[in-house]
């Protein structure tokens, strides 16, 4: 597994054997800014640029930050104009 990017909010991993990004937020997101939050996740679109993985993992056993109503609508635009269907388990 390959880290392909990480600040102090969480990491973006990538298994190549797997094909599949794993996103792991860290318990520092107490402190996440919806502006931090949304830098990283446009991080995260960029890197789907370069590598467009079949499958998405996100481990948010220790995320604490909480999305507004408007943060929300902006994080499921975004993820809806990646094209992509991801499945939710």
């Amino acid at each position: 597994m390959q880290l392909v990017f990480e600040n102090i909010f969480g990491k973006i991993f990538y298994n190549e054997i797997d094909d599949m990004y794993l996103i792991q937020w860290l318990d520092t997101t107490e402190e996440l800014k919806d502006s931090d939050f949304q830098a990283f996740l446009l991080q995260f679109t960029d890197l789907l640029k370069d590598i467009n993985a079949a499958n998405l993992f996100v481990d948010a056993t220790k995320k604490l930050f909480v999305m507004s109503n408007d943060i929300q609508e902006w994080h499921d635009f975004l993820l809806q104009e990646l094209d992509k269907e991801y499945k939710k388990i």
